[in-house]
């Protein structure tokens, strides 16, 4: 019947059919029966098709010699039935053996062997057991294919400009990355598609509920935060573009490759502006020694724009719960 995939077992039943009559296979009325039932003539048509595929697998897949092996008594009159060859009457493909050639249907003769082994001589030679160790070898430690920039160590450099732009936003508990995660997803939000009113503030909600941080950072004041930084960006540098969660894959040229996303790049008169947030609680007067544990990875992004051809004109690191950033030059 029609299979229904939400239930799979509908109108379908298991049977087992046992092998009632052994090795006998003549004069029984009730075997013959069941053979010429309708049923039983459907089993020997789906049995014979399936012959059939393993025969054309047997006979075409060899490409220089194709060995056949056969029982002594049926190599002598050929296979009988139900045999894989017998299922298209290949009787002709199984040589004798004594011309060295067998002629085909077609006309053309091909070359062939038959050898007869003897079932003494085929028994495998027992020797003592003694088993075989593999052989040790030095363990090798394989870099990393690909590298996330955020586990980039430090780079030499050195912090710039520190700007202060605003109070410190409230958390509840400690669960950091998790916050990180929920706030850098409103900032994105807020500039890829920017809201006004109970929209703004229900999208937010359900930010944060998505990220299961809602009982530790509120809604309101994770666009606060947002909307400072938003303020002094355009205020300070005026850009001309914003681009957010931009994907960068930078092969090195040793076989690795960094990969990863920028939080948010600007483009200005000078170039492009790499920001990289962080939901530090840490105070002010760590804003310098914080900045400088990410160089390497804002130094991966700065490599990554300049193999893609954009000039990059500063790299910051964005506090957004303490509100502030710091610049973080390269030599």
């Amino acid at each position: 019947g029609r299979f229904d995939i939400a239930a799979p077992l509908a109108g379908r039943r298991l049977r087992y059919w046992p092998n009632v009559f052994g090795t006998r296979k003549s004069g029984l009325p009730a075997l013959d029966a069941i053979v010429d039932s309708d049923e039983g003539q459907r089993c020997e048509e789906r049995n014979l098709a399936e012959q059939m595929r393993l025969a054309y697998v047997g006979m075409t897949r060899a490409r220089d010699r194709l060995v056949l092996a056969l029982p002594g008594k049926l190599a002598a009159r050929g296979p009988g039935k139900g045999m894989w060859m017998q299922s298209f009457m290949q009787d002709f493909a199984v040589p004798s053996g004594k011309e060295g050639a067998t002629a085909l249907p077609n006309g053309i003769t091909i070359p062939t062997h038959v050898e007869t082994i003897d079932a003494v001589r085929a028994q495998p030679r027992t020797t003592a057991y003694q088993p075989r160790w593999f052989e040790r070898r030095e363990r090798h430690q394989q870099a990393c294919r690909f590298l996330p920039p955020s586990s980039l160590p430090e780079v030499a450099a050195e912090v710039g400009r520190i700007i202060d732009f605003g109070e410190r936003i409230p958390l509840l508990g400690d669960e950091m990355t998790d916050v990180g995660s929920g706030l850098h997803a409103v900032i994105a939000a807020e500039f890829v598609n920017p809201l006004s009113g109970r929209e703004r503030i229900a999208r937010a909600e359900q930010i944060l509920v998505g990220h299961r941080v809602d009982g530790y950072l509120s809604a309101n004041d994770a666009l606060a935060a947002t909307q400072r930084f938003q303020h002094f960006l355009k205020k300070r540098f005026a850009p001309s573009r914003i681009e957010v969660e931009v994907p960068i894959h930078h092969e090195l040229g040793d076989g690795r490759a960094v990969r990863g996303w920028v939080d948010l790049l600007a483009e200005t008169e000078g170039g492009w502006l790499v920001v990289d947030h962080k939901s530090s609680p840490q105070r002010k007067s760590t804003w310098r020694d914080e900045a400088l544990k990410h160089s390497g990875q804002l130094d991966a992004y700065r490599n990554a724009l300049e193999a893609a051809g954009r000039e990059v004109a500063g790299c910051y690191i964005h506090f957004a719960v303490t509100g502030g950033m710091v610049e973080v030059r390269f030599s």
